[in-house]
């Protein structure tokens, strides 16, 4: 199947004019939370909503490049993009709004000069509606959304002060733990107010909905990730790899995830098989992960892929030992409209369906997973019909409820707290 970038895109035009402020530049779509993002713009644009995009980037990755700005510019109609500042001053202000504003949301705070320079632009645009795409650029949007008087939504991918705490216990670094430990402060505080402020609220995940609804947030339903397209020709790829697992390789619970897969899952498949192989592909492995993979025979690493399909196409089954995380796995989802069967544990199926997750073989101690994975490598290939008509609650008609409805400010139809 091939992962297009939109599934079924048709509609009428809607004409409306958003303002979307998302916490991360979205292009290229390297990881589960840009893909959301990105997927998300390409389909608004295909339903005919004029997008103003504000997002940031950080010191580390650098300025976009010009050919992923113009990436974006393809969709967009306007993009500003800011960096998440080192420097003295905007260390200044994020320390002084830290009673308010947690970490990574006071990192997103603009000074003067390039709040008028973005007012201007919104300004001529006239948004009728914002839409934030990703809790932590809220300062920024919340002021947009005062400044034009229009509804402000929110897109939110985690339970994020859960998260963050889960990432921060499973850093090895003093260093690391330290900046999540203090991202983590206010965060809870702060993501609930959050949530009870916005106009509305569309959340990633099932589970994560089931959570803030126990919570007394009654403004918020369930938006589905949007999914890739099938790819008629997949079943006639062949299959090169025994095993794939493709995520990030450098955030903390993914590196634990991967740990687990190499140490205590993959030696119970080659005990049973003998000569299988182990694919680790994804973006800035760690020196952990290179020095785990060369270590394991069998296992081939390939890091940053310039893109996941042909990988998905050419393994023979699909793993997620993912340990920690909420939201939506957005690797699950890829994984599910390829043909090969897909074993995850049930943090990685978390926030699904549960006739999705009955698309794959859940497991959650390394016995149980190494079987399930021998079975798959020895069983038939899932039904793709049963897959696709399954799977058709990630297409289009929920966004294009979200957008009926953003100019109001209310959710309309869908999954929510009653």
């Amino acid at each position: 199947m091939r992962p297009a970038e939109v599934a079924g895109v048709t509609g009428p035009s809607s004409g409306l004019r958003l303002l979307v402020v998302a916490s991360e530049f979205p292009y290229p779509p390297v990881s589960g939370g840009r893909t959301d993002i990105w997927r998300r713009l390409r389909a608004l644009r295909s339903l005919g909503v004029r997008i103003f995009l504000v997002s940031w980037y950080t010191e580390a990755e650098g300025r976009p490049p010009h050919e992923h700005l113009e990436a974006v510019r393809a969709v967009v109609e306007e993009v500003h993009v800011f960096p998440v500042s080192l420097r003295p001053a905007a260390l200044l202000l994020r320390l002084l709004a830290l009673p308010v504003y947690p970490a990574h949301a006071s990192s997103r705070l603009l000074f003067p000069g390039p709040w008028t320079a973005l007012l201007r632009g919104a300004a001529a645009f006239r948004p009728e509606a914002i839409l934030l795409d990703g809790l932590y650029g809220y300062g920024t949007a919340s002021r947009l959304a005062r400044t034009f008087r229009v509804p402000l939504s929110l897109r939110s991918h985690n339970v994020e002060h859960v998260y963050i705490s889960r990432q921060a216990r499973e850093a090895r670094s003093i260093r690391a733990r330290f900046a999540l430990s203090l991202a983590a402060v206010g965060l809870r505080r702060f993501e609930s107010g959050v949530l009870r402020r916005c106009s509305w609220v569309y959340d990633i995940s099932l589970s994560d909905l089931d959570y803030w609804c126990r919570q007394g947030v009654s403004r918020i339903s369930w938006l589905p990730p949007i999914a890739p397209a099938p790819d008629p020709d997949d079943d006639v790829v062949a299959r090169s790899v025994d095993i794939l697992f493709f995520g990030n390789l450098h955030t903390p619970n993914n590196v634990t995830s991967v740990r687990w897969l190499l140490a205590e899952i993959f030696p119970r498949i080659r005990s049973r098989l003998g000569e299988v192989s182990l694919c680790i592909a994804g973006s800035n492995p760690t020196g952990e992960i290179v020095q785990l993979c060369r270590s394991t025979a069998g296992v081939e690493l390939i890091a940053n892929p310039a893109a996941p399909s042909p990988l998905y196409k050419a393994a023979r089954v699909l793993v997620n030992p993912a340990t920690s995380g909420s939201g939506v796995q957005i690797k699950t989802l890829e994984m599910l409209h390829y043909r090969a069967p897909v074993v995850s544990t049930s943090v990685g199926a978390q926030g699904l369906p549960d006739d999705v997750k009955a698309l794959m073989s859940i497991a959650d101690d390394a016995e149980r997973f190494a079987e399930a994975v021998v079975a798959a490598l020895g069983g038939a290939t899932p039904c793709a019909e049963r897959r696709l008509e399954t799977l058709r609650v990630f297409g289009m008609e929920p966004l294009r409820e979200m957008v009926r409805r953003l100019p109001a400010g209310d959710s309309g139809s869908g999954r929510g707290c009653d």
